[in-house]
């Protein structure tokens, strides 16, 4: 499920390199719909609470199912609030205004704090039954940092610990481009 969120995702946002004027809360505010809000602020409220779970003295097995879910929810965010940009960035041009870019400086912090979720995965050193998902973000949020050399490195990763993977399939298409 989530492998086809990010395929779908990545077909759909792709990467623009140029910067842009970043959007303010209010105009990407306007773009969301009342579910888009509602779905935000539950997306928010599991995060803080993951957070809080995360703040307790837990066995590592039961760590790594958070931050695994932590990533996912992170991943989550990213494809929302860059599909948001998108239709900020389609607002402005039926306006008449000259965007030539989308600015994705509102997205680009999730990606960040989901490297830092898998990482907390893989540092925790148990052999998780999602660490080839893990493996898989890693190489997707570094794929859309623009991070060539860090998301070919996750993905051969992938490869070659876990050949039997579902994964595989989209890390070599990914490590072809």
């Amino acid at each position: 499920m989530i492998a086809v969120l990010a395929v779908g995702f990545l077909l759909t946002c792709g990467t623009t390199v140029a910067r842009a004027s970043p959007y303010p809360p209010s105009e990407m505010a306007s773009v969301r719909s009342p579910d888009e809000n509602k779905i935000r602020d539950l997306r928010n409220q599991e995060i803080a609470e993951i957070k809080k779970a995360l703040g307790r003295r837990l066995p590592a097995h039961r760590k790594a199912d958070l931050y695994v879910r932590l990533a996912e929810t992170y991943l989550e965010a990213y494809r929302a609030e860059c599909l948001n940009e998108g239709k900020v960035h389609e607002t402005r041009l039926a306006a008449g205004t000259a965007d030539k870019f989308i600015d994705r400086s509102n997205s680009k912090p999730f990606l960040r704090l989901g490297i830092r979720a898998c990482e907390e995965v893989i540092r925790l050193g148990i052999k998780h039954p999602k660490l080839d998902q893990i493996y898989y973000f890693l190489g997707v949020y570094y794929d859309e940092l623009e991070d060539e050399k860090d998301s070919v490195k996750w993905f051969r990763a992938l490869t070659q610990r876990f050949p039997g993977s579902a994964y595989v399939g989209e890390a070599y298409r990914a490590i072809a481009e």
